[in-house]
């Protein structure tokens, strides 16, 4: 009887944890990216997170007042984490172009982006090796 009501409290117990361990992994997705001017005078970050949720690149504005609409955009990209890739930012205006990179874990580099058809606005990408934001909307800058 003993074993009987052992081998049910374990069946519970697996039958409540088991899910639960599940439910940590599918949580730990990185949040969806920002673009680096969100419009004029708004200007955000991005950011890129390994699997395990841990921050692996960071592209920010080198100055708040970058996102003012004359289609020139100063921004700097960090390589976050010790694991041998370096941080890109590539922007696609009429073709992709990279204009930050960044090999240094914790480094800034900075980088300008001069858009070419003169609409302030592109896609801009963070990415390193095998990972990236994918392409994310900027405009204002």
């Amino acid at each position: 009887m003993r074993f009987a009501l052992r081998t049910r409290l374990h069946a519970a117990l697996a039958a409540v944890l088991l899910p639960a361990a599940t439910a940590t992994f599918v949580f730990v997705a990185s949040p969806a990216a920002q673009a680096d001017c969100a419009g004029r005078g708004n200007p955000t970050y991005l950011q890129l997170r390994n699997s395990a949720g841990i921050e692996i690149a960071y592209e920010l504005y080198q100055y708040a007042s970058t996102c003012d609409g004359d289609s020139e955009y100063r921004g700097k990209v960090k390589d976050s984490y010790t694991d041998g890739s370096c941080a890109y930012t590539y922007y696609y205006d009429t073709s992709r172009t990279t204009h930050g990179i960044s090999c240094t874990t914790g480094g800034w580099s900075n980088y300008t982006f001069w858009d070419r058809q003169s609409n302030s606005s592109a896609s801009v990408e963070l990415a390193v090796d095998y990972r990236s934001t994918g392409r994310q909307s900027t405009w204002g800058f």
